[in-house]
């Protein structure tokens, strides 16, 4: 447990740090031309379903991924400052941690302090433990600021009964007396005021 650390601050990568390729024919095209590879199919020749948990698609050998800028230069100062504690939490399950560290380290973002991978099936599910995990660690934090853009973890609570993660910041800065701050980035890769 840390007491020097005054602010959490949690960042999702595909999306909101990262402009992710999408779920697409094209893209697994690209993939299969750039590698010699060839992706799932169908019978029928059509490409099979199945993207995010597959390290391909983070392939930056492969695609052109660049972060969002504004959520990138954010990230570096809480990085550098030594009374934040910055993670990066994804949906992302652990065989695409060597990816996702390789496209940050080509865009010139230093380490996080802690990378947390989805280990389970529903990311949802998955981020609120984490972020209750984190609370316990980091009892002292007079600040949580939490970069997300999916709307419907944010606003809604899942089908298995978890909390959106407004719901989870507004409880613990109503339990701590804490800053709760929620960037969420857009489609569009603009910030949306909340």
């Amino acid at each position: 447990m840390s007491t020097h650390i005054k602010k959490l601050a949690i960042y999702d990568f595909d999306g909101t740090l990262c402009k992710s390729p999408e779920n697409t024919d094209e893209n697994k095209a690209l993939w299969e031309s750039k590698t010699g590879g060839q992706w799932a199919k169908n019978k029928d020749g059509a490409y099979k379903q199945g993207w995010w948990g597959k390290p391909e698609t983070l392939d930056p050998d492969v695609f052109d991924i660049e972060l969002v800028d504004f959520v990138k230069e954010q990230a570096i100062i809480d990085i550098n400052d030594v009374e934040t504690f910055a993670v990066i939490l994804t949906g992302r399950r652990s065989n695409c941690s060597t990816n996702v560290k390789e496209i940050l380290r080509r865009h010139g973002l230093p380490y996080f302090n802690k990378y947390l991978f989805n280990y389970r099936g529903a990311t949802q599910q998955f981020k609120v433990e984490e972020m209750a995990k984190l609370f316990a660690e980091f009892p002292s934090i007079e600040e949580y600021v939490l970069w997300e853009d999916r709307i419907a973890h944010i606003e809604e609570a899942d089908a298995h009964g978890n909390e959106s993660f407004r719901k989870v910041g507004d409880d613990w800065a109503s339990k701590s007396g804490g800053i709760f701050t929620l960037n969420i980035v857009t489609k569009e890769y603009e910030l949306q005021e909340d």
